[in-house]
């Protein structure tokens, strides 16, 4: 089975693809608001960003902070239009526990009170002394530059999972969320694991439940119910969907991932049930690297190697529909009231630094989407690899980030910049 440590491989393909050389000139609907720098705590090379209720941004680098191992810091939106934002770092991780890179929306997640939640990939104990992963929390603290405090609310072991992937939250507060392996079967690796994570009395650990464990295809060869879960993702009805990156339809070893859902049992304390909706093929094309949206009318998007895809259910058969190829979309879509998508591409032949876009729906089904490009990513000041989507602010503008570009005398992994906060007008 084609299992292995999917986010240091990811971040090193990320670095080596980077071009920084570029003929790109940005548009009057694209601002860079932040960037990035090495000194101070703020970080480098961001990833995750999300917006609260009054406009405000928080984010994660997977590098730079304190201990050089990323950070998660806050962008106050300014207090009159056209000002400043403002950089306020929340927290830095010690050694080891690295922030996991966006690819869908629950990578970095606020609850009503003001609380984030997060996921690191490493760090904690076990899984050959780098940690096997932790789901924390951040609680603001009161008085300015006070700081925030960091609580692990849960320490993976490798036996009950490792590297935890996107967080949901429901209505009551708990939590769910991914681990892309431990577990059963797959080998005594472990298929992975969907997981609960319930709130205890002050002071004490939460409590972990796991909900569904993914059993793979045993023998490498015929079709299983997926294995490495990525991230998931609540429907109106209290339903799960998310996706797999291995354990589909398997072929002598070679396997593919899947889009799956999970509906919670009639009692508290079972297994939620899971149905695989669609198990992706073998092409390169094929290799998931991004979680789900749905939209009103319950299709599904998300992203794989080299596409951004649709699937449909018709007469009882969930299909396919590839809406953009040749565009490496590590962070999956989002979806505005209207129904069209937005994201961005790390690099093909013609945008070598990336770009961001917009893809219109068919006015009749079953035509062709429209693909706008909304800006081209020129590298410098401008920004560079542009590798965890885009999310809508409180201004309904498109808000993200870039791996490189923005400060030309910064050099992180070889790469020229440490990257950049953009405002984009769909």
């Amino acid at each position: 089975m084609n299992r292995s440590f999917l986010f240091p491989f990811l971040f090193l393909l990320i670095t080596l693809l980077v071009v920084l050389t570029g003929s790109a000139v940005a548009g009057s609907k694209y601002q860079v608001i932040h960037r990035l720098q090495q000194t101070g705590n703020g970080g480098t090379s961001p990833t995750t960003l999300i917006a609260d209720p009054a406009g405000n941004l928080y984010g994660t680098t997977d590098s730079g902070g304190k201990y050089d191992y990323g950070t998660v810091y806050e962008l106050k939106a300014p207090a009159a239009k056209g000002g400043p934002w403002t950089t306020i770092p929340l927290y830095s991780f010690p050694n080891g526990f690295i922030p996991v890179q966006s690819a869908g929306a629950g990578w970095l997640i606020l609850d009503q009170s003001g609380n984030l939640y997060g996921v690191t990939a490493y760090g904690g104990h076990g899984c050959d002394g780098v940690g096997c992963g932790t789901v924390f929390k951040l609680t603001p603290t009161n008085g300015p530059g006070s700081g925030w405090t960091e609580t692990n609310l849960y320490v993976f072991s490798g036996w009950d999972g490792f590297q935890p992937g996107g967080l949901a939250v429901d209505q009551e507060g708990n939590l769910y969320g991914t681990t892309y392996g431990g577990g059963r079967g797959c080998r005594a690796f472990g298929c992975g694991t969907v997981f609960k994570l319930t709130p205890s009395a002050q002071g004490k650990p939460w409590k972990r439940t796991v909900i569904y464990y993914f059993k793979g295809v045993p023998g490498d060869d015929g079709d299983g119910d997926g294995a490495g879960p990525y991230d998931i993702v609540f429907d109106a009805k209290g339903n799960l969907y998310g996706a797999t990156l291995d354990g589909g339809h398997c072929v002598q070893g070679t396997c593919n991932g899947t889009a799956f859902e999970l509906k919670p049992p009639a009692k508290n304390g079972s297994l939620w049930t899971e149905t695989v909706l669609y198990r992706f093929s073998f092409s390169n094309s094929d290799q998931l690297y991004s979680g789900l949206v749905l939209d009103k009318s319950g299709a599904i998007y998300g992203s794989t190697q080299a596409t951004v895809y649709q699937l449909v259910l018709e007469n009882g058969v969930w299909t396919e529909n590839v809406l953009v190829s040749d565009a490496y979309v590590y962070s999956g879509v989002v979806l505005d009231g209207a129904g069209n998508l937005y994201g961005t591409a790390l690099f093909n032949s013609q945008y070598q630094n990336g770009w961001a876009f917009e893809l219109s729906p068919p006015e009749k089904r079953g035509g062709t989407w429209t693909q706008t490009v909304l800006h081209v990513f020129a590298s410098g000041n401008d920004g560079a690899a542009p590798s965890s989507g885009v999310t809508f602010g409180l201004d309904g503008l498109l808000y993200g980030t870039t791996l490189r570009g923005g400060n030309n005398q910064c050099v992180v992994g070889g790469g020229t910049g440490c990257g950049t906060v953009f405002r984009l007008a769909p």
